[in-house]
């Protein structure tokens, strides 16, 4: 048995860090969402921004590794979540992707959504943001642009087994936040295995005045398990699993007092629970049937989006809940000739959505149905067929590989 490389970090005041994964040549030749094929960073003229999977496993959420980006704004209202910003564009105007899969839901609004920051950091390989997107890829609803979040497939080089493993702890004295994630891959080139958890205990936040903003704590813990397999060197599959919740985040912007205003807008307003599964199976064939590089996706994801809010000195409490259940499906065929290259596909989605919302009384605990957020029981289907084709016009256009 080989055993890879394994490292165990020491706790150095507020930054603990070991990464045996990410390794900065990797990105050489990336999955890129401007072209949903794999080519060279190299290729593509439209703005685009990468993140590696290092600079993400340091962050408390996937979204915190964007607030440094070029060409990137990053909302964020309450900790715990946050929401990309390009191009002045937000929500359900930016199309979130997780592996080729859409994020977004029928429950996504126009102005800042919190769901990006329900993907555990341990499971991200890259992070790519395309500023500007062709519509005959992703549709016109993608108008600010793409973030998809690439997750880390196990590998191994030989036939023998292996096993590699990384831990990740830190603490910081701002927020009090404690945070320890660990990773461990085995297998070998045929087939290979991977589990993350990561487990996040933030305090109040502190502000620019050494003072505390309350309550404005949360948790989160997570777990991802992708079992990962290449029969041959065409064929490969996946299938992956994400859990990610935060059992109770505050909204503080409605806990504190904002500009103008003496007292908060509420005395209770927490995300309770905020919470999402991903369940994702992917087959691919190089040089399959009609000599055409073949992926097909198969993915289903639930967003739970629960709330407790109670108005400033109310004595009214109202409960929310909220859940989209999203399935979806994407087959695309793709070919590179020396004349240049094309990609085309089909996806449908189906999203079943539920909401509840009543309101109890502090005074006598009578308790009263009220009309939800969203339709209850409503459903969006979505259909696409999709196609893009490049040609190279000289010689000079023509992609050379990497060195």
């Amino acid at each position: 048995m080989t055993v890879a490389r394994t490292l165990i970090p020491t706790l150095l005041g507020t930054l603990v860090c070991a990464d045996v994964f990410a390794e900065q040549d990797r990105l050489d030749e990336i999955l890129v969402t401007a072209t949903r094929r794999t080519v060279s960073s190299a290729e593509i003229s439209s703005g685009l921004t990468l993140v590696d999977g290092a600079s993400v496993r340091e962050q408390k959420l996937v979204t915190d590794a964007l607030g440094v980006e070029i060409g990137v704004y990053l909302q964020q209202t309450t900790p715990g979540q946050g929401a990309p910003i390009i191009r002045g564009l937000k929500g359900s105007s930016i199309l979130h992707l997780v592996d080729g899969m859409r994020l977004n839901n029928a429950i996504f609004r126009s102005a800042p959504t919190q769901y990006l920051a329900l993907v555990p950091t341990g499971a991200v390989e890259r992070i790519e943001v395309l500023r500007g997107t062709p519509a005959s890829l992703y549709g016109s609803d993608a108008v600010g642009g793409v973030v998809q979040l690439v997750t880390r497939v196990p590998r191994f080089q030989t036939a023998e087994a292996g096993y590699r493993g990384e831990v990740y702890a830190a603490y910081d004295t701002a927020e009090l936040g404690r945070m320890l994630s660990g990773t461990i891959d085995a297998g070998n080139k045929r087939i290979a295995t991977s589990f993350s958890a990561d487990v996040l205990e933030t305090g109040d936040r502190r502000t620019g005045s050494g003072d505390r903003i309350g309550p404005s704590g949360y948790e989160s813990r997570a777990v991802r398990w992708a079992l990962a397999g290449r029969p041959d060197d065409d064929r490969s599959w996946l299938f992956d699993v994400h859990y990610l919740e935060q059992p109770e985040t505050p909204r503080v912007d409605e806990l504190v007092p904002g500009f103008g205003q003496t007292e908060p807008s509420s005395s209770e307003f927490f995300f309770k629970p905020n919470r999402r599964v991903f369940v994702h199976g992917r087959y691919g064939h190089e040089d399959g049937a009609f000599g055409l590089d073949w992926n097909v996706d198969l993915a289903w994801q639930r967003i739970d989006d629960d709330r407790t809010s109670r108005d400033f000195e109310a004595t009214d409490r109202r409960y929310e809940s909220n859940r989209s259940d999203l399935y979806g499906l994407v087959v695309s065929a793709s070919r590179v000739t020396d004349a240049g290259s094309w990609v085309a596909g089909v996806e449908g989605y189906l999203d079943g959505v539920s909401s509840r919302r009543s309101e109890e009384s502090l005074v006598d605990g009578q308790l009263t149905a009220l009309t939800p957020r969203f339709p209850d029981g409503s459903e969006i289907e979505r259909f696409a067929v999709f196609g893009n084709t490049e040609r190279w016009v000289s010689e000079r256009n023509i992609p050379r590989p990497s060195t």
